[in-house]
């Protein structure tokens, strides 16, 4: 077992602020609502990101913003394991997909990245390099436009 310290940011309800100071002897961190130009450092000092959204129908689909930070960082993500984060992101072995409910299955997760820091670090450069490679805002546009060219028959 391993001393792992949670750092969560961004807005809480009044009862989860409470909750969560209440809980930062056990390691949970909260620094609350942060000025944007500070996440990039707390996600530098992580050893891991945590993408751990509950299955509910708007989450399956969407593309949180915080995978691609963690990739941006050179950081192993721990994430849901939903298909089409999967379908996105498993070709490039940069994070672990779990399912978001299973405890033991985020113990064994991050219990891996912490015993083997090359290989976490292996996967960080790995998300680093696709997040340049394949999903900068030229390639992405690129796609846009032939996409929109599809849809209207141009």
């Amino acid at each position: 077992n391993h001393r792992l310290e949670l750092v969560l940011a961004g807005p809480a309800t009044g009862d989860m602020e409470k909750l969560m100071a209440e809980e930062s002897h056990n390691g949970i961190n909260y620094l609350g609502v942060l000025p944007v130009d500070r996440v990039p450092g707390i996600v530098a000092d992580s050893r891991a990101g945590l993408v751990l959204f509950h299955p509910l129908p708007n989450h399956l689909e969407c593309q949180p913003t915080k995978l691609f930070e963690y990739m941006a960082a050179g950081r192993p993500f721990v994430a849901s394991n939903f298909k089409s984060w999967q379908s996105l992101l498993s070709e490039f072995d940069c994070g672990f997909f779990i399912d978001p409910l299973d405890v033991q299955a985020l113990r064994e997760t991050l219990d891996r990245i912490i015993d083997d820091p090359e290989s976490a670090r292996e996967m960080g450069r790995r998300g680093r390099e696709a997040l340049v490679k394949s999903f900068t805002f030229e390639i992405e546009a690129e796609k846009l436009i032939v996409m929109t060219r599809e849809l209207l028959k141009i």
